[in-house]
């Protein structure tokens, strides 16, 4: 059930009264949301017109971006919402506790914390969490990124991170199956998080079988595996491939640049 009344909203303008509003006091659901996502690497091509073979990842990323903060149909809602839930009310408990996690997809009105988010589907349940105070929690694995710009996150301390799981993640709205997903976010003790980091691997196999809708702006009618270099099909003359952790699955290792708010969930 939602409700009009928003704790976050009232306070927001004083970042340090974090901790007033949570601790031992509402012990309302808290949830992060994924605000900024944005592909740093591999890179996305197209072969525009059968002529250029043209970098198109920023503008995958930028209609990614349109749908965390708009609402395009009009149904009330930002159109794209995901979130992370966990297993406190309280804050600080992200990067001081090993606590576990529901991955979520959600309603979350727009303008953003004018309610409350609401569960529309809960996607992963009980996701195990470590956390840092003073190092890094998450990092690309080595030899897996090219010479991208920006470069992939580092999540620094204080800072927590999900165990690796399997997972479905969409991308440019359509479902990815992902191995070894994990997520990191940096908590500075404010209203929102920073450094983050989301990876996970597609193999080559499952990027073949992956195709864009036809009215998909940019990459519609391609498959994936066609957008990445080395894949079936690309104009890149490079080679992006990597290994899976076994040593033998041959895919890519998809890393995305993140931040996020801190939102409350009924």
């Amino acid at each position: 059930m939602r409700t009009n009344f928003c704790i976050l909203c009232l306070l927001a303008v004083n970042a340090f009264a974090t901790e007033d509003i949570f601790k031992n006091e509402f012990e309302q659901n808290i949830a992060i949301r994924v605000s900024q996502s944005e592909l740093v690497d591999p890179h996305l091509f197209v072969n525009l017109l059968g002529l250029f073979c043209t970098d198109v990842t920023s503008d995958v990323n930028d209609e990614v971006q349109t749908s965390l903060t708009t609402d395009g149909d009009n149904d009330g809602f930002i159109d794209s919402n995901s979130l992370t839930q966990f297993s406190t009310d309280q804050p600080a408990y992200i990067t001081s506790r090993n606590l576990t996690v529901d991955l979520i997809d959600a309603n979350c009105a727009d303008p953003l914390f004018s309610e409350a988010c609401v569960v529309n589907q809960v996607l992963q349940q009980d996701i195990a969490t470590d956390f840092n105070v003073a190092a890094s929690c998450l990092q690309a694995y080595a030899n897996t990124t090219g010479s991208y710009t920006p470069a992939v996150n580092s999540t620094l301390g204080p800072c927590y991170s999900t165990a690796p799981i399997n997972t479905v993640v969409t991308i440019a709205g359509v479902d990815v199956d992902f191995k070894g997903y994990q997520q990191a976010s940096r908590y500075p003790g404010v209203l929102s998080l920073d450094l983050g980091l989301t990876l996970g691997f597609i193999s080559e196999a499952d990027a073949d079988t992956v195709i864009f809708p036809d009215d998909t702006p940019v990459v519609g009618g391609e498959t994936l595996s066609s957008l990445l270099p080395g894949g079936t099909g690309n104009c890149s003359s490079n080679d992006d491939r990597d290994f899976f952790t076994d040593g033998v699955t041959l895919g890519w290792w998809f890393y995305f640049n993140t931040a996020s708010d801190l939102v409350e969930l009924n």
